[in-house]
């Protein structure tokens, strides 16, 4: 009887592990489902052996969460370089976070936050804090985690759209100043030279207008007051003067205000603010 109980033991204890590999195997196949999920939904291809064991060994070890998880994918170099516009970036974070496609109202309620000035680090903690993702997280068995942390300059592309070729935000920024202010085309290193600096949070969209509109190749043009005017609009508040403003500036240019205190007030106006949020510049 006792070998009996035994042997019975032993199976029971066979069982046990097989049934505790099982689940194992099983909640590993989950890991690599997520981490397979984000390759495709982040970086647009199949993950390599290498990358998808690290992942998955790290979610197995409890070292890393839902949303560091994400995060490593969508700041992390490789997507980083596909430069995407707010647009792409949006619709990989519906993939990557909800795992689906987004809806046009939605689509269009964060592309209007980041036109306002959001960061893409903003945007991504809002997808992070949704039901559908911590619904996500709790079927893969995977804890949803923090936040991450808002950087002073929120991460911008620095480069065409590999998604659909669109310009970088500040490339489009440097390349209207010299149509407007220069009336010509950028060449190559004075582009290189204001985009590096935006970039690099070395100047802002004050300075950098500033750079423009007292520039030497500016000021020997010799404008008159009137197209003086008529350029601070376009390039301040991207539109043509209203004649009652265009009439009040002009006035105060003809009755010995300077050119730099009336270009102050223009840089310093809440437009041009919201017009270099909508390139994610910072106006001063």
């Amino acid at each position: 009887m006792a070998n009996y109980i035994t042997s019975l033991d032993n199976r029971i204890s066979v069982a046990e592990t097989a049934l505790d590999n099982a689940a194992e195997a099983l909640q590993d196949a989950k890991y690599a489902e997520f981490v397979t999920r984000l390759y495709k939904a982040c970086l647009d291809r199949s993950p390599d052996a290498s990358g998808l064991d690290h992942w998955v060994n790290l979610l197995k070890n409890g070292t890393i969460t839902g949303i560091q998880t994400v995060k490593s994918f969508v700041f992390s170099k490789e997507f980083l370089n596909k430069n995407y516009c707010d647009e792409c970036y949006v619709k990989h974070l519906y993939q990557g976070f909800l795992g689906r496609d987004y809806d046009a109202a939605g689509l269009a309620n964060w592309l209007k936050r980041l036109k306002n000035g959001a960061t893409r680090e903003e945007i991504f903690n809002r997808f992070s804090a949704s039901t559908e993702f911590s619904n996500i997280c709790s079927n893969f068995n995977i804890p949803l985690g923090s936040q991450i942390d808002i950087p002073q300059y929120g991460t911008v592309p620095q480069g065409d759209c590999a998604g659909c070729g669109k310009t970088a935000p500040v490339a489009s920024f440097v390349t209207r100043l010299y149509s407007i202010c220069l009336g010509r085309t950028p060449d190559k290193s004075g582009f290189n030279h204001w985009c590096t600096k935006l970039w690099n949070h070395e100047r802002t969209g004050y300075s950098v207008g500033y750079g423009f509109v007292f520039s030497t190749e500016y000021l020997n043009k010799k404008t008159s007051n009137a197209s003086y005017v008529t350029m601070l609009y376009n390039v301040f508040m991207d539109r043509s003067p209203d004649s009652g403003g265009y009439a009040h500036w002009l006035n105060k240019l003809e009755t010995g205000t300077s050119r730099l205190a009336v270009f102050k007030s223009f840089a310093n106006s809440a437009e041009y603010k919201t017009i270099c949020a909508s390139y994610g510049i910072a106006a001063v």
